[in-house]
C-alpha cells in the first residue's frame, strides 16, 4: 500500500492522529498565544487534539495516512453544516472553555472571532476549508502534506470550487503558495503577536494575479541559483502547519466554535 495515499480518519485511529497533532503543534503561534505556559500546553494539548478530531469525524472530512497516521488533514466540505449542540457535546468541544479556564478561553475566543469575521470576506462562496494540516516531525519530506491535499484539490477542480485556509507563519504561507494557494490578506489577531496569512486556492482554470510574498522575486527580478535554492529549501516540503522546521500544525478555526 502507498503509505502517502490518504484515507478517511477512522475512530480507531483518533488517539494516534491526536499524537501527530500534538507533536505538530509544539511551536504553533496561535497555541502559544492561547496557552503561553508550556505546562498547560503539555497538559491540555492531547485533550484539545482528541476533541478536534472527534468533531472533524462527525462534521468534516478528515484524512490521514494509511495504517498508522503520520499526517492529518482536517477538511470541511462546501456543504458542511454548523455544529449542533450534540456535535459539541459528543466531540468534547463543549468542555473546552472549562478545560482552558477563563483567561485562556478568552484568548482563544478572541482568535476565533477575529478569523471567523474575515473568513466569509475572502471565501464568501461554498468552498473547501482546510482547518488543520499536520505532519509528524519524524516523517517530513516524504510528500505526506501534499498527498493529504491532492484528492481534495482534484474534487474541488472537478466541482469548480475554491479551497481556503489560514497560515500562521510566513514559512507556512510559502509552503501553501508552492501548492497553488495565494495570499488574499494578512491580519494581526487583536492584543496578540499572532500574524496570520489568509489564503485561497481557486479551481484550475481560474487565474488570479498576486503580489509576490516578501523575499519572492518579481517577474522582472533575477536571482542567483543559490538564492533560489535557499528559498525553496527554507521550509521542508512536509512542513504545512505551524512555524519553522519542526512546527507543522495549524489551530483549527471556523466550524469548531463552542
Amino acid at each position: 500500500m502507498d503509505q502517502t495515499r490518504p484515507v478517511p480518519l477512522a475512530r480507531s485511529n483518533i488517539d494516534a492522529a491526536a499524537d501527530v497533532i500534538v507533536r505538530s503543534f509544539t511551536q504553533d503561534p496561535g497555541l502559544h498565544f492561547v496557552l503561553p505556559d508550556p505546562a498547560d500546553r503539555v497538559r491540555l494539548g492531547p485533550l484539545l487534539a482528541r476533541s478536534v478530531l472527534h468533531y472533524a469525524l462527525r462534521c468534516g472530512s478528515p484524512l490521514v495516512t494509511p495504517t498508522l497516521p503520520r499526517g492529518v488533514a482536517l477538511w470541511f466540505a462546501p456543504d458542511a453544516l454548523a455544529p449542533t449542540q450534540d456535535d459539541l457535546e459528543e466531540s468534547g468541544l463543549a468542555k473546552v472553555p472549562e478545560q482552558l479556564g477563563p483567561a485562556a478561553w478568552g484568548r482563544f475566543q478572541r482568535l476565533l472571532d477575529h478569523l471567523d469575521d474575515l473568513h466569509p470576506r475572502y471565501a464568501p462562496e461554498p468552498h473547501w476549508y482546510l482547518a488543520m494540516l499536520g505532519v509528524d516531525p519524524a516523517h517530513q519530506r516524504q510528500g505526506i502534506g501534499e498527498a493529504l491535499m491532492r484528492p481534495v484539490f482534484a474534487q474541488a477542480d472537478r466541482e469548480a470550487v475554491a479551497c481556503y485556509l489560514e497560515a500562521p507563519t510566513e514559512g507556512n504561507a510559502r509552503y501553501y503558495a508552492r501548492r497553488g494557494f495565494r495570499v488574499v490578506a494578512e491580519t494581526d489577531v487583536p492584543e496578540s503577536e499572532v500574524h496570520v496569512w489568509l489564503m485561497r486556492r481557486d479551481p484550475l482554470g481560474v487565474s488570479h494575479e498576486r503580489e509576490p510574498m516578501a523575499g519572492e522575486p518579481r517577474d522582472e527580478d533575477t536571482a542567483s541559483d543559490e538564492l533560489q535554492a535557499d528559498r525553496e529549501t527554507s521550509v521542508p516540503d512536509d512542513q504545512p502547519g505551524g512555524a519553522p522546521i519542526d512546527e507543522k500544525a495549524d489551530m483549527s478555526r471556523e466550524r469548531m466554535r463552542v
